[in-house]
């Protein structure tokens, strides 16, 4: 009886929206203020998303940066592209894994180009995570 009172004083939200316009971070951001701590396991799995909205926008940059025709300033960076690309967004990367990463996005992100496309990111397609 008790849960089901508890059950009819719940509220209940349903939340609508097209994709990435904010609908997970919405409740992410009323745990933060109403003090709900985030599980350990919870934390975790947003670790493997994050590592791979580094990894995937990075290849979004080199993607536009190679269809938006800006030259990279450094013959370096082609190569760790090249490397990045390879990566398949399916997978999930742990920290080991995305610690292989970390040189070639560093490589990149210091490249010019890199940022020139990221400064025309209005022309193509990117997460709004990736801009922050």
């Amino acid at each position: 009886m008790k849960d089901s009172a508890e059950w009819l004083d719940s509220v209940k939200l349903l939340l609508l929206g097209a994709g990435e316009s904010g609908k997970s971070t919405f409740l992410k951001q009323m745990r933060i203020i109403h003090g709900i701590n985030f599980e350990p396991e919870l934390i975790k799995e947003y670790q493997h998303v994050i590592y791979q909205n580094i990894v995937k926008g990075m290849q979004v940059l080199c993607d536009a940066r190679d269809k938006l025709d800006i030259p990279w300033e450094h013959p370096t960076s082609q190569l760790a592209a090249n490397e990045a690309v390879m990566f398949h967004s399916g997978c999930l990367l742990d920290a080991e894994q995305f610690h292989q990463y970390v040189p070639l996005i560093n490589i990149l992100w210091t490249d010019g180009a890199i940022r020139k496309a990221y400064d025309r990111r209005r022309e193509f397609q990117i997460s709004a995570s990736i801009c922050r």
